[in-house]
């Protein structure tokens, strides 16, 4: 991540604790850094968590405890609720759900 951040900002180091935008980096070049993450480790990560993980050490332990490359925690929460939609769904089809007068 260090590395990334290096190259985009044209630094030759970073600590882990500088904050990208407090080292002159700005949102253009913050998805220059999402690329190049994406392209070394394989994952997306979205810019909102870019921006609310603004140091490489907050980066690094989310990225640690993060879900899938979309950032959604692998917990069952979102299958749970594509089960309860899909219920949902399914009743109103069968014109006892929600929705109808």
């Amino acid at each position: 991540m260090a590395a990334g951040w290096c190259t985009v900002l044209g630094l030759t180091t970073v600590g882990r604790l500088v904050n990208f935008f407090e080292a002159g980096g700005h949102s253009l070049q913050l998805a220059l850094v999402q690329g190049y993450l994406e392209e070394h480790l394989g994952r997306r990560v979205p810019l909102a968590r870019l921006v609310e993980f603004p140091t490489v050490a907050a980066l690094a332990a989310y990225l640690e405890t993060a879900g899938d490359a979309a950032g959604v925690p692998e917990d069952g929460r979102l299958t749970a609720a594509g089960r309860r939609m899909a219920r949902r769904a399914a009743a109103r089809a069968a014109g006892g759900g929600e929705g109808r007068a």
